[in-house]
């Protein structure tokens, strides 16, 4: 089983790019908007370099203004680590699926262990679940 994680400090995040293209390969048209607040102070503003300031969401039409958004998209928490479609987006774009403060790897684990993603401070790794006390 493949299983996507983050070996940066800094937390797990994709790049606006990788963002966009896993909604587009989803099936959702995406739906982007910089917060109001950065729009008036920043202009300039590229999602690029800081993407945790960005609300993405997904609309069936893009052009249907009524219809608003269908929900919110954060990546930290909308994404399953072990996503076909997360896979994809990660072994095509490589180096450019990082967000500023991410490097994501994928590992390979065994189908058959119970495990879940530890971390410190954004860096990541796979274990084993097993009770503590």
């Amino acid at each position: 089983m493949k299983v996507v994680i983050n070996r940066k400090y800094g937390g797990f995040n994709l790049s606006h790019k990788a963002i966009l293209l896993y909604l587009k390969l989803k099936g959702f048209t995406p739906y982007w908007k910089r917060y109001e607040a950065i729009e008036k102070y920043h202009p300039n503003y590229d999602p690029e370099e800081t993407g945790n300031l960005v609300h993405y969401g997904t609309r069936p039409d893009f052009m249907d203004k009524e219809k608003g958004y269908i929900g919110y998209f954060n990546p930290t928490i909308s994404i399953e680590r072990t996503d076909p479609i997360l896979i994809q987006v990660i072994e095509g774009l490589k180096e450019e699926a990082n967000s500023r403060f991410s490097k994501l790897e994928i590992v390979e684990i065994p189908d058959d262990i119970d495990w879940e993603i530890e971390e410190n401070d954004g860096v990541e790794w796979v274990s084993e679940k097993h009770r503590i006390w």
